[in-house]
């Protein structure tokens, strides 16, 4: 019994003994768990929308990049699993967004998105608490008269606005770029010459920054995606609102520090003070999650195939219909003219050198000396090769041009074309 007695407390000593030990070794593991979780809570909430379209992929790409930056980001569920040219899928750049506050925005989309939809999404940033907030629009002046046959500029414009009328006290920064191209999305497009088209801008890394000019233009065709991606880290830390002008062409592409620089010596723009007084008086009237169901809405539906106007695509598309509007066009106005080979001064004209080439004109039009003009003949109405085909058929039917039923059934100019 003593021996039973003995091994019964060595082995609770035992166990008292090694408790510290574990305590000791787990405690490295939550202490780095609670540093994760602190190191977490400290990187900006960066909202990227439009994540599903191939510009706003872009961002994602760059800003997984960016130190400090928690992604979240607004797209199709389906789109998650979308992958690219690399086999990278959006979900390995960003998170789902599922609601909360957000200290700053990025509205990046391939086409322009509809100005109510940005307004709605950039109030409740910054009612959210948002800091920054970044717009892609397009530079150069709208057109009212092309918005008609399918031409964004006026709709560019008009959600370039409402972002700027509704972004509050946060920092704006609208970067004006041309029509985008290039990007790792274009191994499998069917259509070659896009493609092949987007892997010569792909190349062209170059990154220029301007004030904004309505008159400003991007050169060769069209504006690098994956250059202008890069902007949105840059464009997270400004510290004034701004509109910029951002052209890309061909070169290197310039380090981090002198995009910041470039950035910075910028004039800023005027700040808007109707809009932050509007959303500062939305924050106090606002309750519960800013993030609502129909602010986030339009941002997460499956977006359907826009129609494009064929006569607005690029060259390799719209190019047949403007060559058959315009022969149509050419043809219209020649038809109109009613010209015949009479009016040919140069085959008609005896004294011509071509006149012998043009002899059986001889006989459907007259020449007049004085005016040096030609008409046709009133002694035959008919061309040359209309009264040849008559012939050829009369006189392989009845075996003689001159028969009786074949007068009847000739027109009634054939005296005039067979005397």
């Amino acid at each position: 019994m003593m021996r039973l007695f003995s091994l019964a407390a060595f082995a609770v000593l035992s166990a008292a003994l090694r408790a510290p030990l574990g305590h000791r070794r787990a405690r490295p593991a939550r202490a780095r768990r609670r540093c994760a979780v602190v190191a977490m809570a400290s990187d900006r909430v960066v909202l990227v929308a439009g994540a599903g379209c191939l510009t706003g992929r872009s961002v994602c790409n760059e800003l997984r990049r960016a130190p400090g930056v928690d992604l979240a980001a607004l797209a199709p569920e389906e789109l998650f699993l979308a992958t690219n040219d690399d086999g990278r899928t959006l979900a390995a750049d960003a998170r789902p967004f599922a609601g909360g506050s957000v200290d700053a925005l990025v509205i990046a989309t391939d086409e322009a998105p509809d100005a109510d939809d940005v307004a709605s999404l950039v109030s409740a940033a910054a009612v959210s608490g948002a800091q920054h907030v970044v717009f892609y629009g397009r530079i150069g002046k709208p057109n009212d008269a092309l918005a008609l046959i399918g031409d964004e500029s006026k709709a560019w414009a008009e959600a370039e606005t409402a972002c700027l009328e509704n972004c509050g006290d946060a920092v704006a920064t609208i970067l004006r770029t041309g029509e985008l191209k290039g990007g790792p999305y274009y191994r499998l497009d069917v259509d070659t010459m896009r493609a092949q088209t987007a892997a010569v801008v792909d190349t062209e890394r170059s990154i220029t920054l301007a004030a904004a000019d309505p008159k400003a233009k991007q050169q060769g065709f069209g504006g690098s995606r994956s250059a202008v991606a890069r902007l949105a880290a840059v464009a997270l830390d400004a510290s004034k609102s701004r509109i910029i002008d951002a052209t890309t062409g061909e070169g290197a592409a310039p380090d981090e520090a002198s995009l910041k620089a470039a950035l910075d010596a910028l004039p800023p723009a005027g700040t808007v003070s109707e809009a932050a007084e509007l959303s500062r008086a939305l924050e106090t009237r606002t309750t519960g999650e800013p993030f609502s169901a129909s602010v986030l809405a339009p941002w997460t539906a499956s977006q359907k195939p826009k129609v494009v106007n064929p006569l607005l695509a690029p060259p390799a598309v719209s190019g047949p219909y403007w060559g058959a509007i315009a022969l149509f066009v050419w043809g219209s106005w020649l038809a109109s003219l009613n010209w015949s080979w009479c009016n040919v001064p140069f085959a008609v004209d005896p004294t011509s050198p071509f006149h012998s080439r043009f002899e059986q004109l001889d006989t459907l039009c007259v020449w007049d000396p004085d005016t040096r003009t030609g008409r046709p003949s009133e002694a035959n109405d008919l061309s040359l090769g209309y009264e040849t085909v008559i012939k050829n058929q009369i006189r392989r039917v009845t075996g003689d041009e001159t028969a009786p039923k074949a007068r009847a059934n000739a027109p009634k100019s054939w005296d005039r074309v067979v005397k």
